[in-house]
């Protein structure tokens, strides 16, 4: 629905036309991803591996000028010959966006990891994203920083090592408390610097590469909320740290039950 009509709108957008379209997109990758809701359009839309739809839209548009030209000119062009105007076509609009993504203010974290490798990524035939590896690849989930920053956590040290700023690749490359399993990814990667460009560029080799890093983020950030929920539960936790209990949720849920 969101690309309906789209050879005639396609070349008319403007940034404001363009911002009405990435809200939904953005849902909808995040949503593909197991995002948090904080991830921007571009790293959810590069991750997922899907093109912004405005960038969607001048392909559809370009593909229909195309067929319109040759209806015109009552030409016919053999299907390898169509198949390769397609996919020239494509990647255009790719080359575009992986141009756009490098002027990208937000995300640059992950982006940056995605790049070095973008086309591996995008065409990569397994490889299945969960919720904890978006964790690792954004740093958007279980860390002191990304917790103090939405305001859960009164400031973003680690409470693992103490260090005084625990992102996600403080978590990955540098807490001591994570060495054993960091150890054993950097065996299977073949690396000895878990940066996340590293990472993306080792497990797009090999299904036991991927598993392997799916591992080791299930491992740690399991961990990491395991610990996060035990400083919620204690009584004397700070205010920002104690778990919500869905009072507003449940307000609304018995609003909707007849008393």
């Amino acid at each position: 629905m969101a690309l309906y009509g789209a050879p005639i709108w396609a070349g008319r957008l403007n940034d404001e036309t363009k911002a009405l379209l990435r809200r939904p997109q953005r849902v909808i990758a995040r949503r593909i991803i197991r995002g948090y809701s904080t991830i921007g359009h571009a790293a959810a839309c590069a991750l997922a591996g899907i093109l912004p739809w405005d960038l969607d839209a001048r392909l559809l548009a370009e593909r229909y000028n195309q067929r319109m030209e040759l209806r015109i000119a009552d030409e016919r062009l053999a299907p390898q010959e169509l198949e390769a105007r397609l996919a020239a076509a494509k990647k255009r609009e790719r080359d575009r966006w992986k141009s756009q993504l490098e002027d990208e203010p937000y995300g640059t974290y992950t982006i940056g990891a995605l790049l070095p490798s973008f086309d591996s990524w995008l065409d990569r035939k397994s490889g299945i994203l969960t919720y904890r590896q978006v964790q690792v690849m954004t740093g958007h989930g279980c860390f002191g920083h990304y917790l103090y920053t939405i305001q859960r956590e009164p400031s973003p040290v680690c409470h693992h090592c103490g260090y005084e700023d625990d992102t996600a690749h403080h978590t990955t490359v540098e807490c001591p408390t994570w060495a054993p399993e960091r150890r054993e990814l950097e065996l299977v990667l073949n690396v000895d610097d878990l940066s996340l460009h590293n990472i993306v560029a080792r497990i797009l080799v090999s299904e036991r590469s991927w598993e392997a890093f799916n591992n080791f983020c299930e491992q740690v950030i399991r961990k990491k909320e395991e610990a996060e929920r035990m400083r919620e539960e204690r009584a004397d936790a700070h205010p920002l740290r104690r778990r919500r209990r869905g009072t507003r949720q449940r307000q609304f849920v018995n609003a909707l039950i007849p008393q």
